[in-house]
């Protein structure tokens, strides 16, 4: 899948190994890397993979539990839900584009997914 933002792209692309780092998720940019691991967290500056520049481990628990026990106490959830839907929209997006074949775009007015127009693309 291909994200294009106003600033940047995303490109995502999926392999099957077997398993040599166990389950995770690598992000690779063009002024870095992050690494994720359960729940290791790696950050690498663009050419120097030897050393991270920010290393931590998620902290709390699970996020369904969370979920939950916020609903029952009244809290605040450990992530607020705008992050969560803004970090979750573009593999929604990237789902519903394959499966119908088309490009599809978000609506921010409109707070929906919508047919890409070339023509709404801003370009500089």
């Amino acid at each position: 899948a291909v994200w294009e933002y106003d600033t940047f792209s995303l490109n995502f692309v999926s392999n099957f190994t077997n398993g040599f780092e166990g389950d995770g998720l690598t992000l690779f940019g063009t002024k870095g890397t992050i690494d994720i691991r359960g729940s290791h967290i790696r950050v690498f500056a663009e050419g120097q993979a030897d050393k991270p520049i920010h290393e931590f481990a998620k902290e709390g628990p699970p996020h369904q539990h969370n979920w939950v026990e916020c609903m029952r106490t009244g809290r605040k959830p450990n992530a607020p839900v705008q992050l969560g839907f803004s970090s979750l929209l573009p593999s929604h997006m990237a789902n519903i584009a394959y499966r119908t074949g088309q490009k599809v775009a978000w609506d921010s007015k409109a707070r929906k997914v919508v047919p890409w127009q070339p023509s709404a693309r801003k370009h500089s």
